[in-house]
């Protein structure tokens, strides 16, 4: 198989499902390999590393706002998140939300994460009596992030259950191909999680609270503001979707390695193998984001030794 068709057969059903065979063969082809007419595959770690340490090969975004070409808002809104972002503008950025995310917010969330795990595990097992079946992905995975997230950000639980097919709409915006139906979805979930934040941040600035969008709001607010009322707004959606979205496909994926290697199971209940040496390995292994894509923003470059056109 040539690129092409690799990376036809990666974004299949089929592919999604196991796309080990596939790497395996786009390993084959070297480490970087001509798709299509500018568009070029990167499967090894070196090139990749390459690729997404160089300012020059920026997040699709960014071509699209120097292009001056309209946007579909839900591209629009990513592309105006840190997610989106190269110097000098994801460094501003980072610089905000650390500044709000701080390592004493961070810490002070072990004892309500640690309560929260404690209570969902207790309800698996009493749901679970008697043989009876459990959706992992529904009582704890989905729920453990969720919660985490929300008491972070400041979002109330009655609205959780309703953003949820919402970020997944969203995430359709970041696929490699989004089909014109996913990224319709993208854009109306787009509008109303930007609705949704757009009433949450004027109830903040008219009654402040102690939690991460307050203190957002209040560093986009400053007179030295270093955050647009876009990017702020931009970067809670990303915040929110970001915060479980991810976060719920790894315990999946976690938990269906270990029902599948008893093994490992057995090593990581007995302390052979740590937990976070564990999740680590998950998350290189079996990573819930498979993918990623940069745009040449310059000529001259190369990755891998192979050249790519500005546009690329």
């Amino acid at each position: 198989m040539d690129a092409q068709a690799i990376t036809e057969a990666l974004t299949a059903p089929e592919g999604r499902a196991d796309p080990y065979p596939l790497y395996a063969q786009a390993h084959q082809l070297g480490p970087v390999s001509v798709i299509s007419d500018g568009w070029y595959l990167s499967p090894g770690y070196a090139a990749a590393s390459q690729v997404l340490r160089d300012p020059a090969l920026g997040p699709p975004g960014q071509q699209a706002r120097a292009s001056g070409q309209p946007e579909r808002p839900a591209l629009a809104s990513m592309s105006r998140s840190i997610l989106e972002a190269s110097p000098p503008d994801h460094p501003r950025m980072r610089s905000v939300i650390s500044s709000a995310f701080t390592p004493r917010r961070v810490a002070a969330q072990e004892p309500a994460i640690t309560s929260a795990v404690d209570t969902l595990l207790d309800h698996l097992a009493d749901t679970g009596t008697g043989g009876t079946a459990v959706d992992f992905m529904e009582e704890f995975a989905w729920q453990l992030p969720v919660t985490m997230i929300c008491e972070l950000l400041g979002v109330a639980a009655s609205d959780r259950g309703w953003f949820r097919p919402l970020a997944r709409d969203l995430t359709a915006a970041l696929e490699l191909l989004p089909s014109t139906p996913g990224l319709d979805l993208a854009e109306i979930a787009a509008g109303e999680l930007g609705g949704y934040f757009t009433q949450l941040i004027a109830e903040r600035r008219a009654a402040p609270r102690d939690d991460l969008i307050g203190d957002l709001i209040t560093a986009s607010d400053a007179a030295d503001s270093r955050l647009s009322g876009q990017e702020l707004l931009a970067n809670l959606i990303l915040l929110l979707v970001a915060g479980f979205e991810t976060t719920t496909d790894l315990l999946g994926n976690g938990a269906a390695l270990l029902l599948d290697q008893p093994e490992t199971a057995a090593a990581l209940r007995s302390g052979v193998i740590t937990v976070a040496g564990f999740t680590e390995e998950v998350l290189r292994y079996e990573s819930p984001v498979q993918l990623t894509t940069r745009v040449a923003l310059a000529g001259g470059l190369t990755a891998g030794g192979t050249p790519l056109p500005q546009g690329s």
